[in-house]
């Protein structure tokens, strides 16, 4: 209940750019719009109501031309809005067509929501429904005749608060669902970031064993050299040993043989 007064953030949070074009359609709508009904009520006689129709085209027209523009975000919201609220309230105080001028009043609420967001759309709403308390007052105390039945007042009035509910909380839960769009999108940016510095530590890691393993390998051949450079020093001596004791063995045989015959000769 509290997030339907306070919202869940501090006004509207979408980019600015989705902001601009919200602004330039809603202008691009009403301006048409508001001239087609200027021109009706005109023909129908109401010519103090289509001139302030003709004001707020013109109000409309200008809101669509900035809306691109780098004029601040806050200021179109606020010029859009005081369009809008200006045309209406000229709408509900001549009454319009068939004395319906009081139904389109509905729209202040939802228009602030859209535009101002919570809890700043309340201002609005509740600034809007000052303006309208201090119209019926006039009427009421006679300075100003409305052309609205006490039954009608009535009734305009419980549509503008529920319209203002209704509001409210379409924008309360707008709002929640978004910041929940945001959290899930900064914790995916987390998840990502920490994936990445856990990527990266693993590649250093994998790199490290890597060199650690080409070095053991070097390590390996270079002993593996060594081992057989060494064994084949040993064959080498082992032969010159196995040929020194084979000649040594002969010269001994030829050393004997020649003593044999020396003795045989004598």
């Amino acid at each position: 209940m509290k997030h339907l007064f306070t919202g869940y953030t501090t006004g509207k949070s979408q980019d600015d750019d989705l902001q601009c074009r919200t602004i330039a359609f809603i202008s691009a709508l009403s301006a048409p719009t508001t001239a087609i009904f200027s021109l009706l009520n005109f023909l129908d006689g109401r010519v103090e109501l289509a001139i302030a129709e003709i004001v707020g085209t013109v109000l409309f027209i200008g809101c669509f031309c900035i809306a691109n523009n780098g004029i601040s975000l806050a200021l179109k919201r606020k010029l859009l809005l005081i369009a809008s609220m200006f045309v209406l309230f000229a709408i509900f105080l001549d009454g319009g067509i068939a004395r319906s001028g009081s139904s389109w009043s509905f729209l202040v609420p939802f228009l602030a929501a859209l535009l101002m967001g919570l809890p700043r759309a309340w201002y609005w709403i509740l600034g809007y429904g000052t303006v309208i308390s201090a119209a019926v007052l006039a009427h009421i105390f006679g300075f100003y005749t409305l052309p609205y039945s006490d039954a009608s007042l009535i009734y305009f009035a419980t549509i503008y608060a529920l319209s203002a509910l209704f509001a409210a909380t379409f924008e309360a839960q707008f709002e929640r669902l978004h910041v929940r769009y945001e959290k899930n999108i900064a914790d995916l940016e987390c998840l990502k970031n920490n994936l990445e510095e856990n990527v990266k530590l693993r590649t250093i890691a994998l790199q490290t064993a890597n060199e650690k393993l080409q070095y053991e390998i070097q390590n390996h051949k270079e002993t593996s050299l060594a081992l057989k450079d060494s064994e084949h020093r040993f064959y080498q001596a082992q032969k010159m040993e196995t040929i020194g004791t084979l000649v040594g063995g002969i010269a001994h045989d030829f050393k004997q043989f020649g003593y044999i015959r020396e003795l045989a000769c004598r």
